[in-house]
């Protein structure tokens, strides 16, 4: 029906739609794991796909602190670079660590779901 942004971004034809099925006939050979747990099949795919979603954020949020790092070196106040303003260095430090908490608490969660799977990993 329609191509659907993710994160603000349009990855169309690849990413995201919404779709409409009507009419659709199908044979018992087509179902996957039986009748009825369809819903099953489905949370079963949240898991991965919230990981991967995690990946994207934090992967935009390192841009970003490039952009800020970037920006930081070439912005001038009271006849310094910002980046040599104290206050300016404790964001920037307090943005470096926790856009490393944000990636490894990923890469944790993907390593646990990977090695013991999804249901154990929720504990």
């Amino acid at each position: 029906v329609r191509a659907l942004k993710v994160f603000g971004y349009d990855d169309a034809p690849h990413g995201h739609a919404e779709v409409n099925l009507d009419n659709i006939e199908l044979d018992a050979s087509c179902l996957v794991l039986g009748e009825g747990r369809g819903f099953e099949i489905a949370q079963s795919r949240l898991g991965p796909g919230r990981i991967h979603h995690c990946m994207r954020a934090v992967g935009l949020a390192a841009r970003c602190y490039e952009l800020m790092i970037e920006r930081s070196l070439q912005r001038e106040t009271f006849g310094k670079r910002l980046c040599e303003h104290g206050g300016c260095q404790e964001m920037i430090a307090d943005s470096r660590a926790e856009l490393e908490m944000a990636r490894l608490l990923t890469l944790s969660c993907a390593s646990a779901i990977d090695n013991i799977g999804a249901d154990k990993a929720r504990d």
